[in-house]
């Protein structure tokens, strides 16, 4: 488990535990939240992320245009990570399995993460 900060405007990360996995059943895979979700302002969206690309402490978010307006954000977000070096490599490392976890055509392209979650794009 890792601590979290403060990474920009309304979105925080918080106490995680990458050994934890949700297990949708039928209805929800019905209704799409069989995959990872993204969240800002009180508002959920499942899937959306097109291209994460990781330079350092910084990922750049490339998001779906109907995501980002559901959850009122612009369609490219940069967040730079302020939290010690360990937390931060805790995050990117983790990151990757839960983005890559559920329906396949919600997979985005990640840069910079580990050669095995890299994908061409």
């Amino acid at each position: 488990m890792g601590d979290g900060g403060r990474v920009g405007g309304e979105l925080w990360w918080g106490r995680y535990d990458w050994s934890r996995f949700y297990e949708p059943d039928e209805p929800d895979v019905s209704l799409g939240m069989g995959t990872y979700c993204l969240v800002s302002g009180g508002r959920t969206h499942y899937g959306g992320l097109l291209r994460v690309e990781r330079e350092g402490h910084v990922l750049r978010f490339d998001i779906a245009g109907r995501a980002a307006a559901v959850l009122n954000v612009p369609e490219r977000v940069t967040v730079r990570f302020d939290a010690p070096a360990e937390n931060v490599e805790a995050y990117m490392t983790g990151l990757p399995s839960i983005l890559d976890w559920g329906r396949a055509e919600e997979r985005p392209v990640l840069v910079g993460f580990s050669r095995r979650y890299c994908k061409p794009g």
